[in-house]
């Protein structure tokens, strides 16, 4: 706790905000598209068509799930940043889509429109891989999901690999989703396999414009 105190500052605290509100705007704008989420969005968006509950709410419940194992056997990776991540950041994307739903914007709207539908794809996974690197940069805890993987490598002593444990989970996302009614699009498909490529490659302009 008390390292957690010593990284946490105004500056670390704003980027890890606004990383949060970067990625869960890019994650409404994936929403609009119709191509397709995050494995873990698609996951929490089918269960969402099948509970009286918003999308913010379910991914808030699943990450509280997770949260349990992590908070027993991984607490040094929890923060500011996992209770933001976990709590806010499927809410902000409710209030984004909200907001783009007042202004005529929805995904029923935008069906026939293939090229808009294309870039706020783009947009969009630009966006989340940009803000997950904010986040993650200010190094104040992460999302109950993305512990997992480090967990299953530390639980099977390194022969489960975490590239292997991060790819078993988000294929496992995606199946849950697309079982339960959400769409599974290229979105999904890149972000399961190039997300971190996108996101590495923004933790390195940011360490670099950190170090001028």
């Amino acid at each position: 706790m008390r390292a957690l105190l010593e990284r946490t500052t105004p500056k670390t605290f704003f980027w890890m905000a606004f990383g949060v509100i970067v990625t869960g705007l890019g994650n409404a704008l994936l929403r609009l598209s119709t191509m397709g989420t995050d494995p873990y969005g698609c996951m929490n968006l089918g269960i969402s068509n099948h509970v009286p509950l918003t999308y913010g709410t379910v991914q808030a419940l699943v990450g509280l799930l997770f949260f349990i194992p992590v908070l027993i056997c991984y607490r040094h990776s929890i923060g500011f940043g996992t209770l933001a991540n976990m709590l806010g950041l499927a809410y902000i994307s409710d209030f984004f889509i909200f907001v783009s739903q007042n202004m005529g914007y929805t995904p029923d709207n935008l069906s026939e429109n293939l090229p808009a539908r294309i870039v706020l794809m783009i947009v969009g996974i630009v966006f989340m891989a940009f803000g997950l690197a904010l986040y993650m940069e200010a190094d104040l805890g992460v999302a109950s999901f993305d512990s997992l993987a480090p967990m299953i490598e530390m639980w099977t002593k390194g022969k489960i690999k975490f590239s292997i444990a991060r790819i078993i989970g988000d294929v496992s996302c995606m199946v849950i989703g697309f079982i339960l009614g959400a769409i599974v699009g290229p979105a999904t498909i890149i972000i399961a396999f190039g997300l971190g490529p996108m996101v590495a490659f923004f933790r390195g302009l940011i360490q670099k414009n950190d170090n001028k």
